[in-house]
């Protein structure tokens, strides 16, 4: 690469290394957001209660684990531009490692602990009434209640809760 050609490329160069910055301080912040509220481990009614709860901690989590994948675009690049004159065959595996793993990321936009599509289902839920069962299904009686079938009482011949 001559000196003009890296004079050319040098604003590039500054962009992806802020962008690398911001990639790491976006890491960094969702993983103290997570230490301050983590979410529970299993269940999904206590999953979309704490999303309720910790509504904005929990959409900033989320933005902050994905966004910064256009941030490592920006790295991405750069380090090509950086690197295809001296090995074009390693400059394009690593660009295709990059690359993938950013499509699999937008293919699949979940992080460890959920996605943003739970943002709304979680105000569903929480506006719901703790029990919404049809008046044909019958509740169950607690055991407490349950009593023992009598045997002089015969069964009926047509099915009662269908």
């Amino acid at each position: 690469m001559t000196d003009f050609d890296r004079y050319a490329w040098r604003p590039l160069f500054r962009i992806a290394g802020a962008a690398a910055l911001l990639f790491v301080a976006s890491g960094l912040t969702a993983l103290v957001l997570y230490v301050l509220a983590p979410p529970p481990e299993s269940g999904a009614a206590a999953t979309l209660r704490f999303i309720a709860d910790q509504r904005l901690s929990y959409i900033a989590q989320q933005l902050l684990w994905l966004i910064p994948s256009v941030f490592a675009v920006l790295v991405f690049v750069a380090l090509t531009v950086a690197f295809l004159p001296r090995s074009p065959v390693l400059t394009l595996l690593g660009g295709s490692l990059g690359v993938a793993a950013w499509t699999a990321l937008l293919a699949v936009p979940t992080t460890s602990v959920g996605t943003l599509a739970l943002v709304p289902l979680s105000d569903r839920f929480a506006t719901a009434s703790p029990v919404t069962v049809p008046s044909s299904f019958p509740l169950p009686r607690p055991s407490s209640q349950r009593t023992a079938p009598s045997p002089s009482r015969e069964p009926s011949p047509r099915l009662e809760h269908c």
